[in-house]
């Protein structure tokens, strides 16, 4: 079983926001470190003799993980002297307190850190404000991202039956209509 992750820069605000503990000053913190970075959490795990997990390390997954931009450039992550002190430090505070809720699973996951910039253009490869898309591929699984990520932007609903849908998806599925913002 293979998982992929993606944490964009936006991601810390919006989580910390919603915890009280955090001043205004320490999220800025947060969004400043991860300015022009995308944090890639993954997890590869085989299951073997009896149920026991086995799950591929770090240098392990390292060796095949690459993002591919909507225009084929492919992307690496930074080699961990490359990435800020500060980053490090908050993914060492984060990876125990993931093992600790979420069991083997969390003990498994293995982040990377990519520069969120397009090598043959100006721009970013991944805006949370606009559409487009990118691959992550590791262990032999390949990974699609569509964006706006449905995480990071408000509900549409179907004007057909009210229900609501995704944010990043134009159509209803079902009925085929465009989507509108507004919950009738």
């Amino acid at each position: 079983m293979s998982l992929t992750w993606v944490l964009p820069e936006e991601y810390w605000g919006i989580a910390l926001r919603d915890q009280q503990q955090f001043s205004e000053d320490l999220i800025r913190q947060f969004e400043d470190v991860f300015k022009g970075k995308i944090l890639v959490g993954t997890i590869n795990m085989t299951i073997e003799n009896f149920g026991y997990p086995r799950f591929k390390s770090k240098d392990e997954i390292k060796e095949s993980i690459v993002l591919i931009d909507k225009n084929g450039d492919e992307h690496y992550p930074l080699d961990e002297d490359l990435i800020h002190e500060d980053i490090q430090n908050i993914l060492e505070v984060i990876k125990p307190f993931l093992s600790q809720n979420m069991g083997r699973m969390g003990e498994g996951l293995s982040f990377f850190i990519f520069e969120n910039s397009l090598e043959s253009s100006q721009g970013d490869i991944f805006r949370s404000d606009e559409e487009g898309s990118f691959e992550i591929r590791h262990s032999g699984e390949e990974f699609d991202y569509l964006f706006p990520l449905s995480a990071m932007v408000p509900a549409k609903y179907c004007p057909v039956d009210n229900r609501k849908m995704k944010g990043n998806w134009k159509y209803c599925p079902v009925h085929g209509d465009e989507l509108t913002a507004l919950n009738n």
